[in-house]
């Protein structure tokens, strides 16, 4: 038959390897350049749809991730609506006195709200 020599698949261990690949200087700048260039696609696309409020995109490159965020925190704290949208729903109010009694109630109908999508934008590289 022939020689049977043991074939190694790996000399560095997958975790090792991707340690080692992730901090390298080339990989650390394309993932700071891609985090800028698809924060400023989010940020371009809710400017495009803002109404009112104070959502805002904010990015930041951690020790080996870029990281995209729709902050509503100074707003209503509605991220996740200005981001996928939301469905509409009937709500009753109670309607005072001026005394402060309860004298009865009003419906308050609110529409359906579509999503800004400016975090998929983002993930798509401007491509949605």
């Amino acid at each position: 038959m022939g020689l049977v020599v043991p074939v190694v698949t790996m000399l560095v261990a997958k975790e090792r390897l991707n340690k080692i690949v992730s901090h390298m200087p080339q990989v650390r700048r394309e993932v700071t350049g891609q985090t800028n260039k698809r924060a400023a696609v989010a940020k371009a696309k809710l400017a495009a749809h803002r109404y009112q409020g104070h959502a805002k995109i904010e990015s930041y490159v951690a020790l080996v991730d870029g990281y995209i965020v729709l902050s509503d925190e100074a707003g209503y704290k509605a991220a996740a609506a200005i981001e996928y949208g939301r469905r509409g729903e009937v709500r009753s109010k109670p309607v005072f006195d001026d005394a402060g009694r309860i004298v009865g109630r009003r419906v308050v109908h609110i529409g359906p709200t579509k999503g800004v999508g400016a975090l998929a934008a983002a993930a798509a590289g401007g491509r949605v």
